[in-house]
C-alpha cells in the first residue's frame, strides 16, 4: 500500500505514513440522505396546480384578446381576399379553449396527486406527457413527472398511499 499524499510505501496495517505523518485511513464519506417520496410527490403537485392556473390564464387571454381586437378598427389592404382578422381570431379561440382543457387537466392531476387518488397519477402521467412540448418548462416538468411516478420507489410509494387514502389492501 502506498501513501495517497507522498507516495512513500507503507505497511497494510499502517495508520499513519512513516514519511509525511499523515493518516492513511481511508476517509469517510458521507451519503447524502435520498429524498422522502412524499416530498417529490407533493412538490410535482404544486407544480402542476400552479402550471395549470397559469396556462388557464393564458387559455382566457387568448379568448378575450381576439375579441377585444375585432372591436377595433383596422386598415385591411384591398388585395386580402377574405377577412384575416376574424380567422386569426377564430384560431386563437379554438387554440384558447384547448390551452384551457389542457389547465383544466393539468391542475386537476395536481389535485389528485395531493389527495393520492389512484386516477390521480394516471392523469399526472398524461399531463406529463403533453407537457413535454412546453419547452422548456413543460419539459422539465413532464421529465420530473416521469421521474417521479414512473421510478420504483415513487410507484411503490403512490400506490401504497393511495391505498391507505382509498380504503383498499395494498398487496
Amino acid at each position: 500500500m502506498y501513501c495517497y499524499q507522498c507516495g512513500n510505501q507503507i505497511a497494510d496495517d499502517a495508520k499513519f505514513c512513516s514519511g509525511c505523518g499523515r493518516s492513511v485511513t481511508p476517509p469517510v464519506t458521507v451519503q447524502k440522505p435520498q429524498r422522502n417520496m412524499a416530498t417529490h410527490v407533493n412538490i410535482l403537485a404544486w407544480l402542476f396546480i400552479g402550471s395549470g392556473i397559469l396556462y388557464a390564464f393564458i387559455g382566457l387571454a387568448l379568448i378575450v384578446a381576439p375579441t377585444i381586437l375585432r372591436q377595433l378598427t383596422f386598415r385591411v389592404p384591398p388585395d386580402v381576399p377574405f377577412d384575416v382578422l376574424r380567422l386569426v381570431s377564430s384560431i386563437a379561440g379554438l387554440v384558447g379553449v384547448f390551452v384551457i382543457i389542457v389547465a383544466a387537466g393539468t391542475t386537476a392531476a395536481g389535485v389528485g396527486l395531493l389527495q393520492y387518488q389512484s386516477w390521480g397519477r394516471a392523469l399526472a402521467l398524461v399531463m406529463s406527457a403533453i407537457n413535454l412540448i412546453k419547452i422548456p418548462f413543460g419539459t422539465a416538468l413532464g421529465i420530473y413527472g416521469f421521474w417521479v411516478l414512473m421510478s420504483e420507489r415513487g410507484r411503490q410509494f403512490y400506490e401504497q398511499q393511495s391505498a391507505i387514502v382509498e380504503g383498499r389492501s395494498h398487496a
